[in-house]
């Protein structure tokens, strides 16, 4: 799933590589149930050199417990990196309505 005007993992490594000391960059993946995310991830980290990932349940409709989400969450534990943060961030939008 694809947003307008959002940055891709490509731009988010350049943002990094020009402000190493402020910018930590999380990858994202188009579908996390899908086999290509953990292609998606490894480049992201590897190539790129993107520091972990960020998954959103709430917009690519899918629970982090999902079975289908296993080997893309399986890969980040297994790939190295390099500094010393959290590797996953998952987001939940939540919203009140009166």
């Amino acid at each position: 799933m694809g947003f307008p005007n959002t940055i891709t993992n490509q731009q988010l490594s350049e943002v990094m590589r020009e402000h190493p000391d402020r910018i930590i960059g999380f990858a994202s993946v188009r579908d996390p149930k899908s086999g290509e995310a953990v292609t998606e991830l490894k480049d992201a980290v590897e190539k790129l050199g993107l520091k972990g990932l960020k998954l959103h349940p709430d917009i690519h409709s899918f629970s982090p417990s999902d079975p289908e989400v296993f080997p893309l969450i399986r890969c980040l534990s297994l790939i190295h990196i390099s500094e010393p943060t959290r590797p996953l961030y998952i987001s939940y939008a939540v919203f009140c309505l009166k």
